[in-house]
């Protein structure tokens, strides 16, 4: 029974001093793995590569460097390689990490310069040989004079990423610090904001999950107005359904109010857009045709160029476009509140019937009739009479046969394709076009 005892314990006490090496070894291979995933999407991404990576029993050191992709570099003007170096602590199930940036001799000198010596940012994290990953990120309190005369104040931030063995799903929260900003000409504070977002890459290399943000309010001050938003929320998601995407976004403010000439007051606003049914290739590939053409037009801007845009790209991305214009994509877009005290509310619902091309839309210039086939559109507007009537447009509105007076509003509820409807009247084609030429010419 003692020689069992002292076997098994013999065995354990080996796998406990071994687990650091393993865990170690585990976590070498992954890292070189998630490099190679990471770098097969360059034109998106970027590129990583280990430039060291010395690995010891329980505790490894390696250096990284980093070079944004090519559209990103054009278009901050920054094409130098970021250098950062990891510290991992080897444990019995995974690692613990902490990095820094301290290898970039521009970021160096900032600190020493500006900060005292004292790094503002950490990079921590951990990696389990179960599966799973962490990330924070967190940067301390900076108060500084800038070299231009303005004042940068940042309050303490975080953000942690997390995800799962795979890298199937990245669920992230980021609580974000009060920003002030001010110099002669004004000031921008934002006060502290909190962010959620939780997604997954899909097959095709979009990704879909859902994000919302709050900010208790955000205040611009110049010489000539002051504006301040309080409330703001947003949130939208994403989701593949087969081989389509449907994407929606929300965003309220409970209320902006100003000073000035150009002062706006708007209490409970709402907006939202949703854009359903989009062909999940044609977007993959316009995605990569926009991100190609930014660089280019980028690239031409910076070797001084005259024609920056190049019309035969232009014409390139038509057939891109025209993939998306696939049977049920339905786009809608609404907005509600109080405008100047007064309740305004517009909604549009565009869908289409059939799949179809340019070529059979161009067909409104000489016969509208036979475009609105493929249409479905629902438009329903409430605007406050004494906000319209006091626009360049109001007399149109006002003498608009489209367009019914309710109390201190005025209404339009239409409905435009195979068949259409003005405020709930069934109306022919002829009728309508008669309308809308109608209301064009009032004055």
């Amino acid at each position: 029974m003692k020689k069992s005892i002292i076997a098994i314990a013999c065995v354990a006490a080996a796998g406990i001093a071994g687990a650091p090496y393993i865990t170690g070894s585990m976590a070498e291979s992954e890292t070189r793995k998630m490099i190679e995933e990471f770098n097969a999407n360059a034109d998106e991404y970027g590129v990583t590569t280990i430039a060291s990576y010395e690995r010891g029993y329980s505790s490894s050191k390696i250096a990284y460097e980093y070079n944004l992709p090519s559209s990103l570099s054009t278009l901050t003007g920054f094409n130098e390689t970021i250098k950062y170096n990891c510290d991992y602590a080897h444990g019995m199930t995974g690692i613990d990490y902490s990095c820094d940036l301290k290898a970039n001799p521009g970021y160096q000198k900032f600190i020493d310069d500006e900060l005292g010596g004292v790094d503002p940012v950490s990079i921590t994290g951990g990696m389990s040989a179960f599966g799973g990953f962490s990330q924070e990120i967190a940067t301390t309190a900076i108060d500084k004079k800038m070299q231009d005369g303005s004042i940068l104040k940042l309050a303490p931030s975080e953000i942690v990423v997390k995800s799962d063995g795979g890298f199937t799903v990245f669920d992230s929260v980021a609580n974000l610090g009060a920003i002030e900003l001010s110099d002669a000409d004004g000031s921008l504070s934002v006060s502290p904001s909190t962010m959620n977002w939780k997604m997954k890459p899909t097959e095709l290399g979009l990704f879909e999950g859902d994000y919302d943000m709050s900010v208790a309010s955000v205040n611009f001050v110049d010489a000539n107005q002051r504006t301040k938003l309080d409330g703001i929320s947003l949130s939208g998601a994403s989701v593949e359904r087969g081989d389509k995407m449907d994407s929606t976004v929300k965003m309220s403010v409970k209320s902006m109010s100003g000073e000035g000439a150009q002062a706006i007051a708007l209490e409970d606003a709402v907006f939202s857009a949703d854009i359903l049914g989009v062909n999940s290739q044609a977007l993959v590939e316009y995605q990569e045709f926009a991100t190609k053409m930014q660089s280019d037009l980028l690239a031409s801007l910076e070797e001084g160029n005259e024609q920056a845009v190049d019309p035969n790209q232009m014409m390139a991305m038509l057939p891109i476009i025209e993939k998306m214009l696939d049977k049920d994509l339905n786009i809608k877009m609404a907005f509600s509140g109080n405008v100047m005290g007064k309740p305004n509310s517009a909604d549009i619902d565009l869908k289409l019937l059939d799949k179809t091309s340019f070529a059979q839309l161009s067909a409104i210039a000489f016969n509208p009739e036979s475009v609105l086939q493929y249409f479905d559109i629902k438009l329903n507007t409430s605007l406050d009479k004494s906000l319209v009537d006091g626009h360049p447009a109001g007399a149109m509105v006002a003498g608009s046969p489209l367009i019914s007076q309710d109390g201190e509003a005025y209404k339009a509820n239409l409905k435009i394709g195979a068949e259409s409807e003005v405020n709930g009247k069934k109306v022919s084609f002829q009728e309508l076009q008669g309308m809308v030429m109608s209301g064009m010419m009032a004055q």
